[in-house]
């Protein structure tokens, strides 16, 4: 599958089997969690009518919680 950072919008090929766990952004380095195929399924859709790339979030502690932006 698809994803992008949600930091600098690096579209990156992922497995499915990555569904749920962390990485680090190749281009910003940003912590970010790896959504599953199925939340992209239900996510925004483009003017094509296709699915828009799922986008990672990031996370800001080893608690899981997001920063305020």
């Amino acid at each position: 599958m698809i994803i992008q950072c949600e930091s600098c919008s690096k579209k990156l090929k992922v497995s499915d089997s990555a569904a749920g766990k962390k990485a680090k952004c190749p281009r910003c380095e940003s912590v970010i969690v790896i959504e599953s195929a199925d939340s992209e399924a239900s996510g925004p859709v483009d003017r094509a009518g296709k699915s828009a790339p799922a986008r990672l979030k990031r996370s800001s502690g080893s608690d899981g919680t997001r920063a305020a932006s």
